[in-house]
């Protein structure tokens, strides 16, 4: 998924299972194809499970390999 940031906007991403599942990781990929794109993307990250927040923190930058 792909989604087109503006500066100073939240992000919401809201996702529903259909049914109760396990979830051992949650990966978030910075992503940039070249280093123009370097400072593109998030930084602050809040991720929350019903409730409660399972992480509030930095999202590191890619390395600019894809």
């Amino acid at each position: 998924m792909q989604v087109k940031l503006q500066k100073d906007k939240k992000i919401l991403l809201n996702v529903s299972l259909a049914k109760s599942a396990k979830i051992s990781a949650v990966r978030i990929w910075n992503y940039n194809g070249h280093r123009v794109h370097n400072n593109m993307g998030i930084r602050k990250c809040h991720i929350k499970l019903d409730k409660d927040y399972i992480f509030s923190g930095d999202i590191q930058m890619s390395s600019c390999s894809s």
